[in-house]
């Protein structure tokens, strides 16, 4: 009883670590943009078939389930305060939506999801515990990913690696709390599958800078960007003659910014890397478009999977581990089946040899 006493302990102290935690100034901001972009709606926030929030005859995916109008007035405004991608609103018909893999029943949902939750758990913690073997990532303190002790050709292979494993890591940890949502608001919620369909669409496959922004990245952030950088950038635009370019480079400038505020929040500093790297993407993409208006052709296969792997750069990935990603906590060590029991397994087995 004890043991378990100390692991609730443990967790409990861990999950106010999440609470208090500076990272938090993310949330305001997406609070803040999603009451600018609702108070300056004019119109209102129309759903997909034409209907206002409030008149209940049309209803949104999340909660077609429920049948009292009462009811579905009140989850309907709920839902689109949380609706982030705006499935079922006017808002989000732009937002590209990846095809669903999992069935739609309720049943058969809630179990592959469960799977699928369970998989990025232990990918995730698996990558995690690695990144904190690394000796420079360990501490919040942080370190560089080209470790300056190795020669140049190792370095470089060490800090791609490294590199590649910080990438799975964001890929797997998106997906992970987003399944455990799905779990949560379908089988508690009684939310309708539909409402959460995936929200990555194979990036590894991206053929161009374009279709992996656009189409295989999740969407999840895109009206925040639209609102603090898009919106604006479009406006500047127009008085400019280009409002498109506007709207472009102001959405990955105000990327940039927001990627770089949980450092920043936390006394990191701030580093120009983080914003620079977006603003170099918008600038490429802004390439992507003027081949395609040079040859007619649009950037794609082979060499399209090269130019866009080669433009994944290390600046990114390094500025945040030298700030304490690796070394911050992700998975709490109470609940890591790696650090709790494989790890202590494969280091006794070491040490006997």
């Amino acid at each position: 009883m004890s043991i378990i006493t100390e692991l609730v302990r443990k967790l409990f102290v861990q999950l106010l670590y999440y609470l208090l935690i500076p990272q938090l100034a993310l949330l305001s901001v997406a609070i803040i943009s999603r009451a600018l972009e609702i108070a300056f709606m004019v119109e209102g926030m129309r759903k997909a078939n034409k209907g206002i929030v409030g008149q209940t005859r049309n209803v949104t995916p999340a909660i077609a389930n429920y049948g009292d109008d009462k009811s579905r007035s009140v989850l309907d405004a709920i839902e689109l305060l949380c609706s982030i991608r705006g499935i079922g609103f006017e808002y989000g018909q732009g937002v590209w939506i990846p095809s669903e893999t999992r069935p739609i029943e309720k049943r058969p949902f809630l179990c592959t999801t469960l799977v699928l939750f369970i998989r990025s758990f232990v990918i995730l913690d698996v990558i995690e515990s690695l990144l904190k073997l690394t000796p420079p990532l360990q501490t919040p303190q942080g370190g560089s990913i080209f470790l300056p002790s190795l020669p140049k050709f190792q370095r470089y292979i060490v800090s791609t690696l490294l590199h590649v494993a910080t990438g799975c890591g964001l890929l797997e940890g998106f997906q992970m709390v987003y399944f455990l949502c799905s779990l949560i608001a379908v089988g508690f919620l009684n939310n309708s599958p539909t409402a959460w369909p995936p929200i990555f669409d194979h990036p590894w496959d991206s053929y161009s800078l374009q279709d992996f922004w656009s189409r295989r990245w999740h969407q999840l952030l895109r009206r925040i960007f639209m609102v603090f950088g898009g919106m604006p950038g479009k406006w500047v635009g127009s008085k400019l003659k280009h409002p498109h370019l506007g709207q472009l480079l102001g959405v990955f400038i105000a990327s940039g910014l927001y990627h770089e505020i949980p450092a920043y929040a936390m006394g990191k500093g701030f580093d120009w890397r983080v914003p620079a790297f977006f603003l170099l993407h918008a600038l490429l993409v802004l390439g992507e478009r003027f081949w395609r208006s040079m040859t007619g052709r649009k950037v794609g296969g082979r060499w399209g999977r090269f130019w866009q792997s080669l433009l994944k750069t290390h600046l990114v990935v390094d500025s945040w581990h030298t700030r304490g990603l690796g070394g911050g906590l992700i998975i709490p060590p109470a609940i890591s089946p790696m650090r709790r029991l494989i790890l202590p397994i494969i280091l006794q087995f070491i040490n006997l040899k």
